[in-house]
């Protein structure tokens, strides 16, 4: 049997982790977290690296692009996709955001076919990497 995936989510809103644990729980190991410094803490304590990993943007103690700067600046964490997600969609955000080295970018309220599509493109590309095409 293949082993899941794993996803972690940060976002300061238990109701959006709880969401998110619903949609992907199923398919993929799911990770939640309502402090950054949890996340990071996980992160870099665990075994085994997520897959993907999923942050709010406006999050009170360390907001999403401080997050995704520090991800981004360990050598291990760095190519984890980063998909933002955030109540805010504006032109402005999502550039900052993929100019911050997110792969993607979701809005709430959650559309839960647009962000399973999203998740699962990601998943996909990441799989079908293999040690020959290194």
């Amino acid at each position: 049997m293949e082993k899941k995936k794993r996803i972690v989510a940060v976002d300061d809103s238990s109701m959006v982790l709880k969401a998110l644990e619903m949609l992907l729980s199923e398919e993929y190991e799911f990770f939640g977290f309502t402090k950054g410094t949890r996340a990071l803490k996980y992160l870099k304590d665990v075994a085994v690296l997520p897959d993907l990993i999923i942050l709010d943007v406006d999050m009170p103690e360390i907001d999403g692009y401080e997050m995704i700067r520090m991800i981004k600046s360990k050598y291990n964490l760095k190519n984890i996709p980063v998909i933002f997600l955030t109540s805010n969609g504006s032109k402005e955000y999502v550039i900052k955001a993929i100019g911050a080295g997110a792969r993607d970018y979701a809005v709430k309220p959650i559309e839960s076919d647009i962000l399973l599509s999203k998740v699962h493109k990601i998943m996909n590309e990441s799989s079908s990497i293999s040690w020959k095409d290194i």
